[in-house]
């Protein structure tokens, strides 16, 4: 239930590698995607979803601002 327009506040765990190249590259994904923030951790109230990249486990969660 988003809209394009919407700013969101970005959560992310994982495993190490994938929280290191997140917390690396937080604030440009934030930037990309209307992002606020891109923090290390939970976020409650949000749309959450587990991904498997390149073998890494990472969960994010996106809530509107």
């Amino acid at each position: 239930n988003f809209e394009v327009q919407d700013h969101i506040l970005i959560a992310y765990t994982g495993s190490e590698k994938a929280t290191t190249i997140m917390s690396k590259n937080a604030d440009y994904i934030a930037s990309e995607v209307l992002g606020n923030s891109a923090t290390e951790g939970a976020l409650e109230g949000g749309f959450t979803k587990e991904w498997k990249i390149n073998g890494e486990d990472l969960t994010l969660t996106v809530k509107r601002a």
